[in-house]
């Protein structure tokens, strides 16, 4: 008989489960790099996405989307993005305008749009050996 093979495996990467994305208009008021796990809320004239912010009145304040992968602007403006619109995804890594994590009301906020947001803890040593 064989021993068994043992793994340590690195979690990468916003998504833990069932990720669904959608194609969006994303838009930047100047030259920035929004990171994975950025939220994004949806501006109501518009229709295009813009980073979540609480105290926006603008339909941004919603949170109904998150960035999967860094997305770079160089200049104000509109990118094509496929952020994840639903699916299980790690809390820690989600974040706000401000680049703050998310309070309980913004990932109660997400439930409601089927983004569930998970609290997840990496392991410092290898526990299997």
């Amino acid at each position: 008989m064989a021993n068994p093979e043992i793994s340590n495996r690195r979690c990468n990467g916003v998504v833990i489960l069932s990720p669904v994305f959608a194609d969006a208009t994303l838009t930047a008021a100047g030259a920035a790099t929004w990171p994975a796990g950025a939220v994004l809320g949806k501006v109501t004239a518009s229709g295009k996405y813009v980073r979540f912010d609480s105290g926006a009145t603008d339909g941004s304040e919603v949170p109904s989307a998150v960035l999967t992968q860094a997305v770079e602007f160089t200049a104000a403006g509109d990118r094509v993005g496929r952020p994840a619109i639903s699916g299980q995804l790690r809390r820690g890594d989600l974040v706000d305008s401000a680049g703050a994590a998310l309070t309980d009301a913004a990932v109660d906020q997400l439930r409601d749009v089927t983004i569930i947001a998970l609290t997840t803890h990496q392991l410092s040593a290898q526990d299997n050996q």
